[in-house]
């Protein structure tokens, strides 16, 4: 839930000056339409008419963002609909990551980087226009909602197909060989790091944990 602007407590007061919430802007819209007096609102949100009007008239936009947004943290926070300056980049490479992600595939900070560079050398941007930052990094995780998540499981090392395969087979070679418990032993896999897996994934949407590959 987020907090409602108080209402000024004079009517004699200069209202102060309230930027509302994407969340905020979307909530009025609805309740305008179930047909909630205006003043109301205008009340509760501490607002004029002037932003009730606007509002009203960014509908369209307002609906098709929040139909696209990853989580509704994103909607609570942000307050405009401000579009990134390479808007066709910011598209193409987001819609990347969602399609990598969607293949329960990790992928992390630098990696989408590199993949922007790519595609922006694809689309023709100059260096001169984007630098591909930390915080070119950090505003598009922002404006997708986008946030590190810790990959668990045994699924990040394993293969579990060719284990199930495995155990047929392991029960041959114990029959074939008439092997007793007291001959079969345990091997642990070796702690080798060696350009080892990532331990963590970006992720959009409201997931908690990752499933590793």
């Amino acid at each position: 839930m987020f907090s409602k602007p108080k209402p000024s407590s004079s009517k004699g007061e200069k209202r102060k000056h309230v930027t509302l919430t994407l969340n905020q802007k979307l909530e009025i819209i609805k309740r305008l339409e179930k047909g909630e007096n205006r003043n109301i609102l205008m009340n509760e949100f501490n607002i004029g008419s002037s932003t009730i009007y606007d509002i009203k008239k960014q509908k369209d936009e307002l609906m098709k963002f929040a139909s696209q947004s990853v989580t509704t943290e994103k909607l609570a926070s942000r307050q405009t609909l401000k579009k990134p300056k390479l808007e066709q980049l910011d598209s193409v490479l987001f819609k990347w990551f969602s399609a990598v992600r969607s293949q329960g595939k990790t992928v992390t900070g630098p990696m989408i980087v590199e993949k922007a560079k790519k595609f922006g050398q694809d689309l023709g941007v100059a260096e001169s226009e984007c630098n591909y930052s930390d915080g070119w990094l950090r505003n598009f995780k922002f404006r997708h909602g986008i946030r590190r998540l810790d990959v668990t499981g045994e699924t990040l090392s394993a293969n579990q197909n060719s284990a199930e395969k495995y155990k047929d087979e392991f029960e041959k070679i114990v029959a074939d060989n008439d092997l007793t418990p007291e001959q079969i032993y345990n091997a642990d896999e070796t702690g080798l790091l060696w350009r080892c897996l990532p331990t963590s994934t970006l992720a959009g949407g409201r997931r908690k944990s990752s499933q590793g590959f």
